[in-house]
């Protein structure tokens, strides 16, 4: 019988969601509000697959580097949260028609991996966003527009990484991917709650930022009528939990 990755294990990386071609794996809401995958034995077919890509249970070797290099961007530092490469990579990308795939906030707050391929739509996919983002069926058409022979750039944590290489199951020269430095990863339900918090004192919140503006550092700060307000770390329980490591997903702390 075909057996997951348990919730202590499980990263949330979506591989087997994607991989099973009968639609029996789905990815649903654990008690804290993190996406375990769940499978639905009347569509299992126990072929296997899920089991043999999971990143978790196939023990997947780690990509060897010779060198390692620092860098930063004077053109997109300012736009970042750190030193701007991922928008400098992005733009090479973008220039030889290729799409780029990172993290972005919909209308709601909640926050999902979406494909951009064109440089004005790019800043949705900019600054850090502490919480892991929904994967949906990403990795499917990264592997359909790899197929047409165009350039990717996929930007995830680490754990998301690894589970679309292992989806894909080979090295593609059209795909490129960045690994996050990684904390660890609060669920969506736990930043909904926090908003959820703060729009009861504030009222309703029409964006979110969590490090960085106009080219500095700064505290978190929500978009109201086209203002932004920040907050103050030691009063959000959100953020001294996340900074403390009290938040993250089972599988971080493994």
């Amino acid at each position: 019988m075909i057996q997951l990755a348990d919730n202590k294990s499980c990263t949330g990386c979506a591989c087997c969601h994607n991989i099973c071609s009968h639609n029996a794996i789905s990815m649903q809401e654990d008690s804290e509000g993190f996406l375990q995958p769940v499978i639905d034995r009347d569509k299992c077919v126990e072929c296997g697959l899920c089991m043999q890509r999971c990143p978790e249970l196939g023990h997947a070797p780690l990509p060897e580097s010779s060198s390692c290099h620092a860098a930063y961007s004077h053109s997109f530092q300012r736009n970042g949260s750190s030193g701007g490469m991922f928008s400098a990579i992005a733009d090479y990308i973008l220039e030889n028609g290729g799409v780029v795939y990172g993290a972005a906030f919909d209308d709601k707050l909640q926050l999902h991996h979406i494909a951009v391929d064109k440089k004005e739509n790019m800043q949705a996919l900019r600054g850090s966003k502490y919480l892991q983002s929904y994967i949906g069926t990403i990795y499917k058409k990264i592997k359909e527009i790899l197929r047409n022979g165009r350039k990717v750039l996929f930007v995830g944590t680490p754990c998301q990484v690894m589970g679309l290489r292992n989806y894909l199951g080979h090295d593609d020269t059209n795909l490129f991917t960045v690994d996050l430095i990684c904390h660890g990863v609060p669920s969506q339900k736990s930043f909904d709650k926090w908003i959820e918090a703060i729009e009861t004192k504030k009222g309703h919140i029409d964006g979110f930022s969590f490090r960085k503006l106009d080219g500095w550092s700064s505290p978190p700060r929500y978009i109201q009528k086209n203002k932004s307000k920040p907050l103050r770390y030691d009063l959000e329980v959100y953020m001294w939990a996340f900074y403390k490591s009290y938040l993250f997903r089972e599988s971080c702390y493994q």
